[in-house]
């Protein structure tokens, strides 16, 4: 705390020093303007667009027809509508004019597995006559590469393609190696200027040679096609927030902002840039732009904008938090709510201005009014449950578990933070979840739930309508389950209140 205190101590007084003097002010206003004060947002109208082939039954709407003019006019671009906004219209019929107007175009779109039906229908419904791969989730090793033959060789209109086929098409080895090395003359670039060569970007240096070195020598036995043999020149990624865990290479002590990523998200950033060095585009539509906050809007400017973060000195993720993000460190409730721990996070950003128009570049926005096709929401009212003698229990033993953990006794494959994580979420919901034997009581949150869809049913039986209850985890099994649970306990509130 005191090290914290003279570290905070010694940023306001440099603060103070820098604008204590009217010629340095005058010169960093100048820089900030000469590097920063130049965008300009785009406006783009597609109010010109006919979309010849495209059914008559179908009609896009204004900020629809916009946002294909800027796909039709910007490489990349990352389609941030609201949720039910139709990104799944404006992407295909995007797709489809690219296709027209150029008939080279290689279109493929990666789409969450449980929509890649819904995908092909929406396909067939806007354009009879289109030529459309549709690959499922789960295609066998020879049924994926007879069809990345064909997709390699063929001339289709379009490739609808689940996520989890995606991931499973790596690029080559020579093409990694390639983009490894790129990154390694950058950080080296960066050490030989004494002003970036920081602690964070040695480390990043030292790993990423390590990891050239063990790409070098791994043995290639992936005998299939790669993904850059299939020659995509337009990508499209819908619920593009499914890969926002991307590997910074910054201060790992910022909690909410992961520094490791996932093999799943540096898998999608070499294809985005293997589709980019192609001379293609990327499209990135997400309905849920920010998650944990606003440092998010640095992993997808690295998918999308990547020239622009290197001309600006923004390529590093400790020079994009030093120019938009404020860190904090503050005492919070740790994970087994038992103790406090001192937490560093992103508590305030600066020059929001300036963000804005920088992703502006890239992002084409709209926001959904209440009565645009939407339903209007009423409001929400919490419904407080007491806590069970059974659930301070556990908690006792879900503290014991983290400091076992954080200790190092136990080996991760044992037990482990996230394991204790979705065992209290578990155990905060229902604790016959963790502890099957434990006594079930109508003071509990199923309890709770049922007593107040009962309540409403009751008093609401002579306009018929309809209640939905949603529940996250506890999808129905053998043994206890929440659903079976409420079934229950619907019929047994309904038969007291008869």
């Amino acid at each position: 705390m005191e090290a914290l205190e003279k570290q905070r101590r010694i940023s306001e007084e440099f603060d103070r020093w820098v604008w204590s003097e009217p010629w340095r002010a005058d010169y960093l206003e100048q820089v900030f303007n000469r590097h920063y004060g130049s965008f300009a947002v785009q406006r783009f109208d597609g109010s010109c667009l006919e979309f010849p082939g495209m059914s008559p039954d179908v009609e896009l709407r204004p900020y629809q027809r916009d946002a294909v003019m800027r796909m039709l006019l910007k490489k990349n671009v990352l389609l941030a509508h609201d949720v039910g906004a139709g990104k799944t219209y404006t992407c295909i019929a995007a797709g489809m004019e690219l296709r027209r107007i150029d008939p080279s175009e290689r279109v493929l779109y990666v789409v969450p597995n449980n929509v890649v039906v819904q995908w092909a229908d929406l396909f067939a419904q806007m354009y009879h006559q289109a030529d459309v791969v549709v690959i499922p989730k789960s295609p066998g090793t020879k049924r994926l590469q007879d069809v990345l033959a064909d997709i390699r060789d063929g001339d289709h209109d379009a490739v609808v393609m689940a996520q989890s086929c995606f991931d499973r098409i790596p690029v080559s080895k020579r093409f990694h190696l390639d983009e490894l090395y790129a990154r390694l003359a950058e950080l080296d670039a960066a050490l030989a200027d004494p002003a970036r060569a920081t602690m964070a970007v040695k480390m990043e240096r030292a790993a990423l040679a390590k990891r050239i070195d063990k790409v070098s020598g791994d043995v290639d036995d992936y005998e299939g096609i790669c993904f850059d043999e299939l020659g995509v020149t337009r990508l499209f990624v819908d619920e593009a927030h499914n890969y926002k865990n991307l590997a910074h290479g910054g201060d790992a002590e910022v909690r909410g902002f992961g520094a490791g990523g996932s093999k799943k998200c540096d898998h999608m950033l070499d294809a985005v840039r293997c589709t980019m060095r192609a001379g293609g585009g990327v499209v990135f539509a997400t309905g849920t732009l920010l998650t944990n906050s606003i440092a998010d809007c640095y992993t997808f400017q690295r998918y999308l904008q990547p020239s622009m973060l290197a001309v600006h000195d923004l390529a590093d993720f400790d020079a994009w938090c030093g120019m938009f993000a404020q860190k904090r460190t503050a005492w919070e409730i740790d994970v087994d709510t038992s103790d406090y721990r001192l937490t560093t996070r992103f508590s305030g950003f600066g020059n929001l201005d300036v963000l804005s128009s920088v992703l502006g570049c890239v992002a084409d926005f709209h926001h959904m009014e209440p009565g645009e096709d939407l339903p209007r929401c009423d409001g929400r009212k919490d419904v407080s449950v007491a806590q069970a003698d059974e659930l301070k229990e556990y908690l006792q033993e879900i503290s014991a578990r983290a400091d076992r953990v954080r200790h190092g006794r136990v080996r991760p494959s044992e037990d482990n933070l996230l394991k204790i994580c979705a065992d209290g979420r578990k155990a905060a919901l229902e604790i016959r979840l963790v502890d099957e034997a434990a006594k079930p009581g109508w003071d509990c949150k199923v309890g709770a739930c049922a007593a107040t869809v009962a309540r409403i049913w009751l008093e609401t039986a002579s306009e018929r309508l309809t209640q939905l209850v949603f529940c996250d985890i506890s999808t129905p099994r053998d043994g206890f389950n929440v659903y079976d649970e409420l079934k229950q306990a619907f019929d047994e509130k309904n038969r007291i209140i008869r």
